[in-house]
């Protein structure tokens, strides 16, 4: 980055607002990610005590695991969301699917793996992240606007959202 006298290469400039931005994003969407988890997790646990007493597994407040043994061996990990809610639902939908196909189809176990997999394709579906963080503003970005306009804020809040989100 050239740095003279408080002048900086605008492209250097931008790429230092986005970095922030992203970031600050980043942050938010990790925590919006924890709270849809930890619905998530507490609707699975309810499913789990109503409609599978019979079944063992474990969870804690934001994650867990639920496994099959013998012939048709599965483990399911719930471990909580690195980054985006949706990113980490499609890795938990693979896990479910892949359990699925080993599993014979019309036992109990599969029947509880099926409907594992329709709770968690509507939170998928009720997934809230892209609309709270467009909503939300972060600190930096108010400062930033002020700076740089409110188009190229804007212009850079979006294509921080998409890396983000997609």
């Amino acid at each position: 980055m050239i740095e003279q006298k408080g002048y900086m290469d605008p492209e250097n400039k931008w790429e230092y607002h986005f970095e922030i931005l992203k970031h600050q994003y980043g942050e938010k969407a990790n925590e919006v990610a924890m709270a849809q988890w930890s619905e998530l997790i507490e609707e699975i646990r309810m499913f789990m005590d109503d409609q599978q007493p019979d079944v063992l597994y474990s969870f804690s407040s934001c994650d867990g695991i639920i496994a099959g043994k013998g012939k048709h061996s599965f483990t399911i990990d719930f471990y909580p969301p690195a980054s985006t809610f949706s990113a980490r639902i499609l890795r938990l939908r693979n896990q479910i699917v892949l359990a699925m196909s080993t599993t014979e189809c019309g036992t109990n176990l599969y029947n509880l793996l099926d409907s594992l997999y329709i709770i968690v394709l509507y939170a998928l579906y009720d997934d809230e992240s892209g609309p709270k963080l467009m909503a939300w503003q972060s600190e930096y970005e108010q400062i930033m606007m002020s700076r740089l306009g409110n188009q190229e804020a804007d212009d850079m809040k979006r294509k921080v959202l998409e890396e983000i989100l997609i």
